[in-house]
């Protein structure tokens, strides 16, 4: 067994699933202001969510359902089983990188906060005598 399929098998997935749940509560819980970009955040979490049902789609849905010829079904749900299980894996990756560069802040970013928290000290310099 590779490391690929270590990572992303059993256990291991549930423990990622639930650290990646726990980061985005306590993000939103401890420091909504970190969020830069919202709409990123917001698909991001999207995306997880999405390569939470993946698996069960792939069940519900056997690759070859739209096919009329009467075959095992047993090779087309291990087929759609390993195809969903591909995409909930390359989804879950979207997903967190999509999460994490919500909360990066670039350079134009910075350089915006620093400026607003200029103008509101000299706005509060001005109100105070």
């Amino acid at each position: 067994m590779n490391a690929f399929t270590q990572l992303f098998s059993g256990m291991t997935q549930i423990y990622l699933n639930v650290a990646f749940i726990v980061c985005i509560f306590g993000i939103l819980s401890f420091k909504p202001e970190r969020i830069n970009k919202v709409s990123l955040f917001k698909t991001g979490c999207l995306l997880f969510a999405l390569s939470l049902i993946m698996p069960t789609i792939g069940t519900i849905f056997p690759v070859d359902a739209f096919d009329s010829t009467p075959r095992k079904m047993t090779n087309h749900s291990a087929a759609g089983m390993k195809i969903s299980n591909l995409l909930s894996i390359s989804i879950y990756a979207g997903a967190f990188f999509t999460t994490v560069l919500s909360l990066l802040s670039t350079t134009q970013d910075q350089k915006e906060i620093a400026e607003r928290k200029a103008r509101e000290k000299r706005e509060q310099e001005a109100v105070e005598p």
